[in-house]
């Protein structure tokens, strides 16, 4: 293990070519080989991953960002870093040799190279990969650890806990909210990644019950495959769904696109077993809960309590028919009430989105470079919503509407709705739509690279709260937004989309949009907007997240979400699990109060753990050039 340690750090051809994460960014999204581009031909175009022209996203872009769709100031180039620079800006990691020897495991389970380091340091939201690109990698993990079985993830429990190692589960890598990431206060300790995803294989499947049971590194488009050979499916179908897994959904109480069919990962999880310090924990497969429930205790914990290694899911018959359409909706009030009175009527589609004005230009932005006639009849379209619908065009909203099921079934579901729509004004635009949505549902995260390489950025933040307080909340968290980069002299954009339907309440997932200035750009343009948007949601009784989890980003609210006696009672349930904080610190939970401190100085206290106010913060990046490997 030595051997590998001294060879790794140098050469990383021994280790597995065919893990995942070789073949996918360090410092953005997706595989190595896909990427969005300036178009070289033509300078006011862009090239989807697709290959197909984009002519409509740089005018978008102009126009938001600079005033005007036919300005000629050429976008900044801002191209990252490369691997070997950043990786000469990585600190040196700290080596528990005695925790390496008692693994006990095949060599390339232990990773230690450079390159498997910084591809496990981040997840994949701006203020990380701005952070990756710019070199600024504050505390990567010491070691990449790939168990192949629920027996290695025990023995490496055993182990850390044994040594006092830190342990941080890995997934896809595709979490948003930092819940990946080594804490840099972690500076005399070893702190390894578990990369899950060589634990993909269905383990059984129960026909009759309609379960089967998974690894939990298994990815999307894997599991799909493997429950197809039988004619059946999960369902569960998020943004990231190529490049995530199924503990990964687990841990942050994930929600896919068909949510209203399917539910959401607390509807889709019969049963879990997780590895924690204290021992393993599998909970029942019985259709209800027997007094508390356990396996709610470990959705969305993140892996502070422990690892997940295998799930018991719910499958479904793959649908005869999948059948997705646009629309047109006069406004996205008008089509927010339409959303809400189909919902509490009990008419569910799989899937109803809606985008607000400003994420329809987006929507629109995005399209490929069409044919004549494309062209001919998105005229007519627009034509007959203005003239006989009396749309304006500068408030319409485009809603995507997806049905599964048998023929029958959706095709009733469709009329259902239609008639429903109609009520409200709207305007079906066809299955052209539809589909171009679905082709292009799992690229948005290339936008976001695209951005970062010409000078711009992009992130994301969502929420749900009840009916009452939705549209108030869509409002004031775009003016808390827009008002903060006024405060601040600059520009931007942002827009939303309502997904995820409930009988009470809905899901509100914000985009926004600017421009990248300076190594400042995280602490003095992005921590406000992040702050002011964070406190308009609560104000409206949204939630802190809605399916991107808790991780870093949102720990200092979680007082203010849950009160101080929830976050205790999470607090006891970690020290119960996890006695000397080895699993995923600084994520999901506050640092406790000290007793013999004052109210004053706790706050204070907590405030210097959090990681929030430390990523990309300058003073707090650490000099990345000095330090020597502990051994």
């Amino acid at each position: 293990l030595q051997f590998l340690y001294f060879i790794g750090l140098m050469d990383q051809s021994s280790a597995s070519d065919q893990d995942v994460w070789r073949k996918i960014k360090w410092n953005g999204w997706g595989s190595k080989t896909v990427s969005m581009q300036l178009s070289e031909t033509d300078p006011n175009s862009c090239i989807h991953p697709s290959g197909k022209i984009v002519p409509g996203l740089l005018p978008f872009i102009k126009q938001e960002l600079y005033g005007s769709a036919e300005s000629t100031q050429p976008l900044k180039k801002t191209p990252s870093l490369t691997l070997q620079e950043v990786l000469k800006k990585m600190p040196a990691p700290i080596v528990n040799k005695q925790f390496l020897h008692d693994l006990k495991l095949e060599p390339s389970q232990v990773q230690v190279d450079g390159e498997a380091r910084i591809s496990h340091a981040v997840g994949k939201n701006y203020r990380d990969l701005w952070r990756m690109r710019n070199g600024f990698v504050q505390r990567p993990p010491d070691a990449v650890i790939l168990p192949h079985s629920h027996e290695d993830v025990v023995k490496i429990l055993d182990a850390a806990y044994k040594h006092d190692v830190a342990i941080i589960p890995f997934g896809g890598g595709t979490n948003v909210v930092g819940a990946v990431e080594p804490d840099p206060m972690e500076t005399s300790r070893m702190v390894i990644t578990i990369d899950l995803r060589r634990m993909n294989k269905m383990m059984w499947i129960d026909k009759d019950s309609q379960h089967a049971c998974f690894e939990a590194g298994v990815l999307g488009p894997d599991l799909e495959e493997q429950l197809s050979r039988y004619g059946f499916t999960f369902g569960h179908d998020p943004d990231s769904h190529i490049h995530s897994t199924l503990g990964g959904w687990a841990a942050t109480r994930s929600s896919g696109a068909q949510s209203n069919r399917y539910g959401e990962m607390e509807d889709m999880i019969v049963s879990m077993t997780i590895v924690t310090p204290r021992g393993i924990i599998t909970t029942p497969t019985a259709p209800r809960a027997v007094g508390v429930s356990l396996k709610e205790v470990f959705l969305g914990s993140e892996g502070v309590f422990g690892i997940i290694t295998s799930l018991v899911i719910k499958i479904q018959m793959v649908p005869e028919v999948r059948y997705f359409e646009g629309w047109l909706l006069p406004s996205f009030e008008e089509g927010a009430e339409a959303f809400r009175q189909a919902t509490i009527h009990d008419i569910h589609p799989a899937t109803m989105r809606l985008y607000d004005d400003d994420e329809t230009r987006l929507s629109f932005s995005m399209k490929y470079k069409p044919t004549f006639l494309q062209n001919l009849v998105s005229k007519t379209v627009k034509k007959y919503a203005e003239k006989w619908k009396g749309m304006n065009m500068d408030t319409v909203c485009l809603s995507i509407v997806g049905y599964e099921g048998s023929k029958d079934q959706v095709a009733h579901d469709r009329s259902v709705l239609h008639r429903h729509l109609h009520k409200y004004k709207g305007l079906c635009i066809g299955s052209g739509a539809g589909n171009n949505w679905l082709e292009k549902k799992y690229d948005l995260p290339y936008l976001r690279d695209f951005s970062l390489d010409n000078g711009l950025w992009s992130d994301v933040l969502e929420t749900c709260t009840d009916y009452s307080h939705a549209l108030p909340l869509w409002r004031e968290v775009k003016q808390a937004v827009r008002d903060t980069w006024s405060r601040l002299g600059l520009k931007g954009w942002i827009g939303c989309h309502l997904g995820h339907q409930y009988k009470t309440g809905v899901c509100l997932y914000f985009t926004f949009a600017g421009e990248q200035f300076d190594e400042k750009d995280i602490e003095e343009r992005f921590l406000p907007l992040k702050q002011a948007a964070t406190e308009a949601i609560l104000k409206h009784k949204g939630a802190l997240t809605h399916h991107h989890g808790i991780g870093f980003e949102h720990v200092p609210w979680m007082e203010q979400y849950h009160g101080k006696v929830g976050v205790y009672i999470m607090q006891v349930i970690k020290e119960a699990l996890d006695p000397k904080g080895i699993c995923n610190p600084g994520k999901l939970i506050p640092i406790k109060d000290d007793a013999s401190k004052s109210e004053e100085e706790n706050e204070a206290a907590k405030k210097a753990a959090m990681m929030f106010y430390k990523m990309g913060v300058m003073k707090h990046v650490v000099s990345l050039n000095k330090g020597k490997a502990k051994m």
